[in-house]
């Protein structure tokens, strides 16, 4: 299990740790964040991004994949393309983005085909997993999931956060009680803003405009209803 301490109100200084068993985290008194043990993206930042980019993470993802096609890749290299891309346009850590471009370009390489497909055919945008449809997720938790969740720690399913890739109650770690809107109030802002297509759960592809840090706004302008809504355009896209 990996766990922050109740010394005071969960933060950037917050001490997390791996314990082996539900009781340990308790004889410590911290409180669990998600099973299984911590990983490289198992940090304040990355543990944010995980609950505030919950409805564009697969989409910004989608993208930075793509910036592997026709380029040497390197997994281990600070500037590698998608590297920089997780890490300026979702916002992880390099670790963490290291983490997440072996989990992008692992699926891809091994499922090249239908990763092509999948781009091209609308009955490859519903992302919930059944037992009874093949779909991105299933082809990603089986290829790369094994390698992938224990390296990073910290996913959406072990946090107990419902996301746009729907999955069966029994795959959530629902022993994890945190109140994440409560913890991370602000939304998703990363270091670089874009628009992306993204697939609601149920219902159409979207357009969406995401601001980033780049954009000159402060987080309190954000925070401004009236000033969010004239900034973010959402956009219907025709399935």
């Amino acid at each position: 299990m990996c766990a922050w301490d109740k010394e005071g109100i969960p933060g950037p200084n917050s001490t997390i740790k791996t314990f082996a068993t539900v009781q340990d985290v308790e004889d410590a008194n911290y409180e669990i964040i998600h099973c299984g043990a911590c990983g490289d993206c198992s940090n304040w930042n990355d543990i944010q991004l995980q609950y505030t980019s919950s409805k564009y993470l697969a989409g910004i993802a989608t993208v930075c994949t793509k910036k592997s096609l026709f380029r040497k890749i390197d997994i281990d290299d600070d500037n590698d393309v998608v590297v920089q891309c997780n890490h300026d346009q979702i916002g992880f850590t390099m670790p963490c983005s290291k983490a997440w471009k072996y989990d992008q370009l692992n699926t891809k390489g091994l499922a090249t085909f239908t990763f092509i497909q999948a781009q091209l055919s609308n009955a490859f945008a519903d992302m919930e997993v059944t037992f009874r449809d093949i779909t991105m997720a299933t082809i990603d938790e089986s290829l790369s999931g094994p390698k992938f969740v224990p390296w990073v720690g910290a996913t959406r399913r072990r946090m107990n956060i419902i996301s746009d890739i729907r999955r069966p109650n029994y795959q959530q770690c629902t022993i994890v009680t945190q109140n994440w809107t409560e913890i991370f109030p602000d939304p998703f802002y990363p270091p670089l803003g874009g628009t992306y297509t993204i697939q609601p759960a149920n219902g159409p592809s979207e357009r969406v405009k995401i601001l980033g840090q780049d954009s000159g706004f402060s987080m309190a302008q954000l925070l401004d209803n009236e000033t969010n809504a004239s900034l973010l355009e959402y956009d219907n896209v025709p399935k």
